[in-house]
């Protein structure tokens, strides 16, 4: 999902909630049942998620053009060989700086 397919599925997401949560509390005003209106209210949700979350080709539309790829250079292939230059790392934890043990 690139980044204006974000802003879209955000935008969607907000009115089709909003408009779920209208009809819910219509269905609910008119015949006076809460269960009603909250059934109404989650199966809207429902539906919403199912159009916004997975990423939908609409959703696609502007894909990023990245970069290629760097040549590794010649300290990182020796860290990816498992190579190091002789010294060990010290490593600080919390009895080394408190001085115990």
């Amino acid at each position: 999902m690139d980044l204006n397919g974000q802003k879209l599925a955000e935008t969607l997401c907000m009115y089709l909630v909003m408009a779920a949560a209208l009809l819910g509390f219509a269905v609910g005003f008119l015949r006076h049942d809460f269960s009603q209106m909250m059934a109404v209210f989650t199966g809207g949700v429902g539906l919403v998620a199912a159009a916004t979350v997975p990423d939908w080709p609409v959703f696609n539309r502007h894909p990023i053009k990245w970069l290629p790829p760097k040549e590794a250079t010649e300290q990182q292939q020796q860290r990816q060989k498992g190579g190091s230059s002789g010294r060990k790392k010290k490593t600080a934890s919390w009895c080394n700086l408190w001085g115990m043990f």
